[in-house]
């Protein structure tokens, strides 16, 4: 017997249209749409079959056995460079192990304008109903291409505190005119007394990912997308320092408490320790295997936490760059730490929609915080109709299904 109504589950089934019809072709219409507005060109066949092979979870072995090319090839030639061009265009880092997250996101924000039926298989149009009345049209299968919509010159939010006006216009593209995206360009900080913007930064050569203020209020640290950690004089705007050794994005950096050491964390898979007046690396930290996106220090400065795309968190000794403990529970990428005031709790924030509170000194997960999703609890045992995609979104969304389902 059906726990919800056949209405009930038609809602569902366009609900989540979005979530279950991202196959690997329109995946790759994504893709090829980015990579040809970032560099002029699609993906070329080896560059397909790995990435077709990655969205169907194989190895780079398994890549390069169906399509003829050596593992050393497609791992080391190919595949190293795919993610990072790919990166670039989607403007986010991703990976072998965390890019369909971000192409569902992309496929999420583009369908917001998505006209009926665009993007659809056939089956999903037939559920397209009025009630219980099934529409029947069928229009072939196209690949989505985001609308573009110009709205004109931004209003001048230069001296932005105390403009009325420009408040309500921005009040009416959001609230009446339902804009989703608007974009204030040129603003590097605001004036905390006045409220309002300071000139930017201006790193012509490089996008800057990650920026944080020393403790004591003279010097940004920023980590950018030419590899490089950059240290600036706010006042005068200056690039002071310059700091080398990293060989992919510098994603985030972090000043010791006594200012006068810098971590930093990159795609190339390291944490680096660097003196700041010397410009010399102290440690390269480089147990990770995979991207490390966050480092965090003690608030003592004692230890050094790092974030990984490896699902891990480790605990370092900054002075022996000894690796004190391995973190493990969460299951996708780390993307944030934070140490509490005393220094006695670590908290991490994941991909997997959780927040893990650790004791580090015993090494363990105390507490696991999540939100409750859309669907939290909902029991989808016995409902007839369900593809195994859609089945696995409402899952994703808190459904939950006894093991003995009958189709």
């Amino acid at each position: 017997m059906a726990i919800v109504s056949e209405k009930v589950r038609l809602s569902l089934v366009k609900k989540f249209n979005i979530l279950e019809l991202m196959n690997v072709e329109q995946a790759l219409d994504v893709v090829n749409i980015a990579m040809s507005a970032r560099f002029g060109r699609q993906l070329t066949d080896v560059e397909t079959a790995i990435f077709e092979g990655a969205w169907h979870d194989l190895t780079y072995e398994q890549i390069a056995k169906q399509s003829g090319y050596s593992v050393r090839y497609v791992k080391g030639d190919i595949g190293a460079k795919i993610w990072k061009q790919l990166s670039q265009a989607l403007g986010e880092p991703v990976s072998k192990t965390n890019f369909r997250s971000a192409l569902e996101r992309r496929w999420e924000q583009e369908a917001e304008n998505r006209e009926p039926g665009v993007g659809m298989g056939s089956q999903e149009k037939a559920l397209e109903s009025k009630g219980d009345e099934v529409l029947t049209t069928e229009t072939p299968d196209t690949p989505f291409l985001p609308p573009r919509c110009d709205w004109g010159d931004a209003i001048d939010v230069s001296l932005f505190y105390g403009r009325k006006t420009e408040v309500n216009t921005l009040y009416q593209w959001i609230v009446t005119d339902r804009c989703r995206l608007i974009a204030i360009l040129g603003m590097g900080g605001w004036d905390a007394a006045t409220g309002r913007g300071l000139e930017g930064l201006q790193s012509s050569s490089s996008r800057i990912l990650f920026a944080v203020w020393s403790p004591d209020g003279q010097t940004i640290a920023t980590g950018n997308d030419d590899h490089t950690v950059k240290l600036w004089n706010p006042a005068t705007r200056e690039c002071l320092q310059t700091l080398q050794g990293h060989t992919n994005w510098v994603l985030c950096v972090a000043w010791h408490p006594n200012g006068q050491v810098l971590a930093s964390s990159s795609d190339d898979c390291t944490v680096r320790l660097w003196n700041v007046t010397t410009n010399e690396c102290l440690q390269t930290l480089d147990a990770h295997q995979n991207w490390v996106w966050s480092v965090a220090w003690h608030p003592k400065g004692t230890v050094l936490a790092s974030s990984s795309d490896d699902h891990t968190i480790r605990l370092w000794n900054p002075d022996t760059g000894d690796c004190l403990n391995v973190l493990q529970g969460h299951s996708n990428l780390v993307r944030s730490l934070t140490w509490s005031p005393d220094g006695k709790l670590l908290a991490s924030g994941s991909n997997d929609e959780t927040i893990k509170l650790w004791d580090v000194e015993m090494g363990e997960c105390l507490k696991t915080l999540r939100a409750d999703r859309p669907y939290e609890g909902m029991d989808i045992t016995g409902v007839k109709g369900l593809t195994d995609a859609q089945i696995a979104t409402l899952k994703r969304l808190g459904a939950v299904e006894a093991s003995n389902r009958n189709l």
